[in-house]
C-alpha cells in the first residue's frame, strides 16, 4: 500500500491528484482492489515511475482514471510509450470506447498526448470545486 501511495504522489501531486491521498490506507486498499479496476505501472530500471488506472464502467465503456509519469521522465517519449501500451491492454477487453476526464490542473503536454493517441473532446463541463 505504501508503494502504491508513493507512486500515486510521485505522479499526481503536481496535478493535484488528491482523491486517494486524502483517504485512509484501508479505503485506498479497498478502492484499488476493486474487481473493475486495472492498475498498470511503468518501471524504469525496476523503479516504479508511472501509473495508469482504468475502471470498467460497463460492458462497453472503460474510463482512464489516472495516467501519469514521474516529471523527471517527461520529454523522453516514455509517456507516449506507456500510454500506448496501456491502451493496447485496455482495448483487448473490447470496450466500445475508452474515455477520460481532464481538467485545468493537467499538464498541457498531457492533453496533447491524449489527442495524439486518439482521444477527442466529446463533452465540456464547468464545475466549481470547493477547497
Amino acid at each position: 500500500m505504501k508503494d502504491y501511495l508513493r507512486l500515486f504522489r510521485l505522479v499526481g501531486d503536481r496535478v493535484q491528484w488528491d482523491l486517494r491521498t486524502k483517504a485512509s490506507e484501508a479505503e485506498v486498499a479497498q478502492l484499488i482492489s476493486a474487481h473493475d479496476l486495472m492498475t498498470l505501472v511503468l518501471r524504469v530500471s525496476d523503479v516504479a515511475r508511472g501509473l495508469c488506472e482504468f475502471r470498467q464502467q460497463s460492458d462497453r465503456e472503460v474510463e482512464l482514471l489516472f495516467f501519469g509519469i514521474d516529471a523527471q521522465l517527461e520529454g523522453q517519449g516514455l509517456g507516449r510509450y506507456f500510454l500506448s501500451k496501456c491502451l493496447t491492454i485496455a482495448w483487448a477487453r473490447q470496450p466500445g470506447r475508452i474515455w477520460l476526464r481532464t481538467d485545468e490542473f493537467d499538464s498541457p503536454k498531457a492533453v496533447k498526448l491524449y489527442a495524439s493517441v486518439g482521444f477527442s473532446i466529446f463533452d465540456r463541463r464547468y464545475e466549481d470545486i470547493a477547497d
